[in-house]
């Protein structure tokens, strides 16, 4: 017995090959028990469901003569045993599953390790009641909040956590760090990388005096760098201020350049090639009519020097990358600290409450195979399997294998099977663990499945030219961009050609390429039209046509469009079905807002508005909706549970009542209802902790529904194992690759040099591209891409291999972006590819190429199949919610309410306690911002000040006194009255739009004016003077003056220091 690997091409009968393994191993021996004995995983319940379903229904075609012949024949010539025997082997297997089915062990991977974990609950040290959480988000928020909540006193964190926060100030990012911290955790804490590698980052962070000394050493060396490259940068600048040196050729090139230096950027470049010549003849610098000036020759001469020591403290020991390294390491070094401190206060928490957080299962299993021999661990646990099947192996993350393959080699050193089913191709599930480089790099030979039973032969052969060609373009990109030379992609895809089984030359593929002045309309008409016309000349069901597209926001951008435009055109989808989008949900939600918060206006309105929709629509007499209402109920209202408060309000709206006139709320209701239930199994009945488990979890729920005879839209990451006669893959131009603002890139440090190497692996920030590429993590962030390009690629393929008949693409053209569409453009403009080119009529701004003829839905034969596994379709049935009054209930025992009394008592005592504390530096400077936000004269500070003590946002009135007097000082200063005293036209908060590299950056600054025909823009500072304060404004200058507003004036006002300082260019 060995491995084997079988590499499954998309429609290549992977299912069919999965059943037949599992069947021949069970039917291997005349023991009907040998099914116990083999474990098939999968990755979701549905491929799951589909795996058992098919193993069971072909047993039964087995263990009933053999219905599907082929199969027959396949199980007969592996096993080597007759037909007959196949058929009693089966009947006492099947029987033996129907009987044991605990025993039929086909399952998720996530079901499979907790099983094992319940097993080894003592030795892992786990209650034998302890729970699998799968709300990781809601837990990691939690563990923030309290982790804040701790700072004080002799925390040892507490240090760390006020230096995070004055950076954040000092770079005008505010105060509150809560919301980064808990995007930075529910990204990493749960990785791959961070997790395989926790332990030993922790042990060299956890050693203080190690970590002090490391730290510094970096500090200093960067210093010494960054002296070297900044002393002749600030001379430089000197110069440039000089009303002389604005003659120099150049001269706004050096002034960016200087500037992006001092603002701490040192991967910027000269961008003007006279810089650069510069450093060889200081004359290029020069005019022509100065060149024998001696004042602006000198004047070269000294701009020249200094732009060579700059050029000299730049590339000197390679200072410019490890300037670099070391900024892209500082900027996360305490976040990665906190979230050691993030991981600790989650497991304390998960002690608490008897739970455990699902990604912690794989780690600490493998944790204990570590210590112990796997042979025994295995055997304490009582999984005695002698063959592993796995499908979808290419989506396996590193700790899901790691523990698999101490099975595998258990099982292999027995003499025993076992099975590897995946497709590197399919591998589109990297973003959450999975590496399609464990199935690439797997060391035994694999069988490739090339015949494709899925498409008809115009699709296949349309995907393995377009295929074919492709692999050569990004080959080619990859290489122009310096991703990759070895051409990747060719050996990953070196199997993607397929044999079609069908014969028949039909089948059909139309794409559309759109060209950049086309816009998302016309695509969507064009859509229109196409599902139409096969809707109502092909017979193709709507139901049997699915929309696939990359990312939800295209899945609303079409909704929307056909809900305006073709309402008639029937659509389903997982978006559309979301509890949020639900009438019904959403009035119960903002009532229970308008309930806890009474100064919620909009929540109000929104209750209004739904009020109203359901008031005109269903001619349901609905409740006088407004600020009285609650007031009237809220004392009452708030003293039920959970559970009847929402009963409650149900029959208080009067949403059954609607539900008589088919308002097709009750599927959400009956949804909303049920997640209730399962929030107060594990929380208690506390309306404000529902609201934000609401939006945090509940928000993206969607209910359970089957609704035939419609279009289905899904993400391309969804439709795996999907197969439709028709698919329409509209928006098919994402980007090969991309950096978002909140990307982290964990890089191992082992190749660097001290002091970098020490520090065992760390996460950077990958948005700011040039200076990554000038850094140590150069190798790293351009291997990175290329995952990112495979990845995309490999959602191509998945986007078009799903279609049974008919595909129709349509792909805009973006010429100057390196995207599938560009692939696909090119591939499909070689004069190799033979098509037919149909113009539409609008040749400028498409172009439609058809391969093959529409194809025609056949329905097939409606034949009775008597295999009893084989589910007929389930009538539906249709059911309305009704509520009734609950006649039991709740007598509160005198010794209860002493005990309540008591603990209301001493929360008042506390409260108390809370209000005669006075704000921090951070919360003052926040509320002297947000005072002056709304202060446009100076006679409005008392009313300002007054309205947000009203608000609660001063804990005692001696603070708002304090604060209200020192502004009045400030807004007295002869410096600063001028702007406060109505001459000048005012916009707070106000926005302004740059356009630069094809994006727009939005600038707001505290304060613009106008007076006259001069404009003043103002920015408020509560920290020390920094250099970034005085770029931010000369950026607002810059921008107004683009407006062609000519005279602008730029300030900085310090107001705790009652400081002014004029800012110029």
């Amino acid at each position: 017995m060995s491995l084997k690997v079988y590499k499954a091409s998309a429609g290549s009968g992977k299912t069919y090959r999965l059943a037949l393994e599992y069947i021949a191993l069970a039917l291997q021996t005349p023991s009907p028990n040998n099914y116990s004995k083999i474990l098939a995983v999968t990755f979701t319940n549905m491929a799951t469901a589909e795996m058992k379903d098919r193993i069971l229904i072909q047993l039964y075609n087995l263990a009933d003569g053999g219905k599907d012949k082929n199969f027959m024949a396949d199980i007969s010539s592996m096993l080597n045993i007759s037909p007959a025997e196949v058929k009693e082997r089966a009947k006492k297997t099947l029987k033996a599953i129907i009987h044991d089915y605990d025993s039929f062990r086909v399952e998720t991977i996530d079901s499979f390790f907790q099983s094992l974990l319940s097993n080894l609950a003592y030795e892992l040290k786990l209650s034998r009641t302890f729970r699998v959480d799968l709300d990781t988000n809601e837990v990691i928020s939690r563990a923030v909040d309290e982790m804040l909540l701790s700072v004080g006193g002799k925390n040892q964190l507490t240090p760390l956590i006020l230096k995070y926060m004055q950076d954040h100030i000092d770079q005008s990012e505010g105060w509150n760090i809560s919301r980064e911290l808990k995007s930075f955790a529910k990204k990493n804490i749960f990785g791959d990388d961070y997790m395989r590698n926790e332990k030993c980052i922790n042990d060299f962070l956890s050693d203080q005096k190690g970590f002090k000394e490391w730290y510094s050493e970096l500090n200093k060396k960067y210093e010494n760098y960054r002296e070297k490259v900044l002393t002749p940068a600030h001379k430089l600048n000197d110069i440039l201020k000089t009303n002389e040196a604005a003659s120099l050729k150049a001269y706004s090139g050096m002034c960016k350049y200087v500037n992006e230096l001092i603002s701490g950027n040192f991967a910027a470049v000269p961008t003007a090639r006279t810089i650069t010549n510069c450093l060889k003849d200081s004359n290029e610098l020069l005019k022509n009519d100065l060149k024998k000036d001696e004042f602006f020759v000198n004047l070269a001469q000294k701009v020249k020097l200094l732009l060579a020591a700059i050029d000299e403290g730049l590339s000197c020991d390679g200072a410019s990358v490890f300037l670099n390294t070391y900024l892209l390491v500082q900027k996360n070094i305490v976040p990665l600290r906190l979230l050691s401190a993030i991981a600790n206060e989650v497991t304390r928490i998960n002690h608490e409450n008897n739970t455990l957080l699902l990604p912690k299962t794989l780690e600490l299993f493998s944790k204990l195979v570590e210590k112990d021999d796997s042979s025994f661990v295995f055997e304490r646990s009582g999984t005695r399997f002698q063959h592993i099947l796995i499908d979808e192996f290419q989506d396996t993350s590193h700790l899901q294998w790691d523990n698999f393959q101490r099975m595998f080699e258990e099982c292999l050193s027995q003499g025993n099977e076992c099975m590897l089913v995946g497709d590197v191709k399919q591998s589109i599930y990297r973003w959450r663990g999975g590496d399609w480089r464990i199935l690439n790099n797997i060391n035994s030979k694999s069988q490739s499945l090339k015949r494709n039973y899925r498409s008809k032969q115009v699709i296949v052969e349309f995907n393995n030219n377009f295929f074919e060609r492709a692999i050569c373009k990004l080959n080619a990109l990859n290489g122009t961009d310096k991703l990759d030379s070895s051409d990747l992609v060719s050996h990953i895809y070196e199997d993607v050609k397929q044999e079609s089984l069908d014969k028949s030359g039909e089948g059909y593929v139309r794409v559309n390429l759109m060209n950049k002045e086309a816009s998302d309309e016309e695509l969507l008409d064009d859509l229109y039209v196409q599902i139409v016309k096969l809707h109502t000349e092909y017979a193709v069901p709507y139901d049997k046509m699915s929309i696939l597209v990359r990312s939800n926001a295209d899945i609303s951008t079409i909704i929307d469009y056909f809900s305006v435009n073709h309402p008639d055109i029937p659509f389903t989808s997982d978006e559309a079905f979301k509890l949020s989008s639900s009438s019904a949900v959403m009035l119960l939600i903002n009532a229970l807002k308008c309930l806890v918060n009474r100064e919620d206006t909009v929540a109000l309105e929104m209750c209004k508005r739904y009020v109203r929709y359901f008031s005109d629509n269903y001619a349901v007499t609905m409740p006088l909706v407004d600020i009285t209402f609650f007031d009237t109920y809220r004392d009452e209202w708030q003293k039920k549970s959970l559970f009847e408060l929402c009963l409650l309000l149900i029959s208080t709206f009067k949403l059954t009542e609607c539900e008589e006139h088919n308002a097709g709320q009750s599927a959400y209701l009956f949804s909303f209802c049920d997640y209730i239930l399962d929030f107060l199994d594990n929380k208690s009945s506390d309306i404000k902790s529902f609201l934000q488990y609401w939006d945090d979890v509940l928000i993206k729920k969607s209910i359970a529904v089957n609704v035939k005879d419609s279009i289905y839209i899904m993400t391309i990451h969804k439709s795996k194992g999907l197969q439709r006669h028709t698919i329409f893959v509209p928006f098919c131009n994402w980007p090969l690759d991309k950096d978002f603002p909140d990307d982290v890139l964990w890089c191992s440090t082992n190749t660097l040099d001290k002091p970098f190497n020490e520090l065992p692996l760390v996460p950077i920030n990958t948005y700011q591209s040039k200076k990554v590429l000038a850094s140590y993590f150069k190798s790293a962030y351009q291997n990175e891409h290329l995952m990112q390009r495979i990845d995309c690629f490999n959602a191509l393929y998945v986007a078009l291999t799903r279609a049974e008949n008919n595909m129709l693409i349509w792909s805009k053209c973006r010429p100057r972006n390196n995207n599938t569409v560009n692939v696909l453009m090119k591939c499909l403009s070689d004069e190799n590819v033979e098509s037919s080119v149909n113009n539409s009529g609008k040749k400028e701004a498409m172009q439609v190429l058809e391969y093959g003829s529409l194809q025609k839905f056949i329905p097939k034969a409606n034949k009775k199949d008597d295999n009893p596994l084989v589910m007929d379709d389930v009538c539906k049935i249709d059911t309305q919610m009704r509520t009734h009054p609950i006649k039991v209930g709740f007598m509160e025992s005198n010794r209860a309410k002493d005990f309540l009394r008591e603990l209301t008592d001493a929360a008042q005592e506390e409260e108390s306690k809370e209000h005669t504390k006075s704000l921090s530096y951070v919360e003052r400077g926040n509320l002297y911002h947000y005072i002056l936000s709304q202060v446009k004269l100076a006679t409005d500070l008392h009313q300002v000040v007054q309205k947000a003590m009203n608000e609660g946002m001063f804990p005692c009135m001696n603070e708002a006194q304090s604060i209200e007097k020192l502004l009045q000082r400030r807004l007295a200063d002869p410096s600063v009255a001028p702007w406060f005293d109505g001459s000048c036209s005012i916009y707070t908060e106000c926005s302004l739009l740059e356009r630069s590299g094809g994006e727009v950056i939005v600038h707001k600054p505290d304060r613009v004016m106008k007076k006259d025909n001069k404009f003043i823009v103002v920015d408020y500072k509560f920290a020390s003077y920094r250099e970034e304060y005085v770029q931010q404004v000369r950026r607002y200058i810059r921008t107004l003056e683009k407006m062609s507003h000519s005279e602008v004036e730029g300030y900085l006002w310090f107001v705790y220091k009652g400081e002014v300082l004029k800012v110029t260019l």
